[in-house]
């Protein structure tokens, strides 16, 4: 996806913001959440000693995601078959 996260921290530090929430778009913490966010998080932090950056769970992980995701799947299983994509 563009920007990238290291893009859009660039930009978000260009522009004076102190302190910068990443929200993984990630159904789950997963290798990418666990090891490589936390990675280049710290690389930021080395560069951008000012600035703090907070890591949130995976949206995935969050209640009303799981709660949305198991409605629409409850949705798709109610269709009839040739309602499907």
């Amino acid at each position: 996806m563009t920007p990238t996260l290291a893009e859009a921290a660039e930009q978000l530090i260009a522009a004076g913001c102190g302190s910068i929430h990443v929200v993984p778009l990630f159904l789950g913490a997963g290798g990418h959440v666990r090891k490589d966010l936390p990675e280049l998080l710290d690389r930021f932090a080395l560069h951008h000693a000012h600035v703090k950056f907070q890591v949130h769970a995976a949206i995935g992980e969050v209640e009303e995601v799981v709660e949305a995701m198991a409605r629409a799947a409850l949705a798709l299983c109610d269709r009839a078959p040739d309602e499907t994509d």
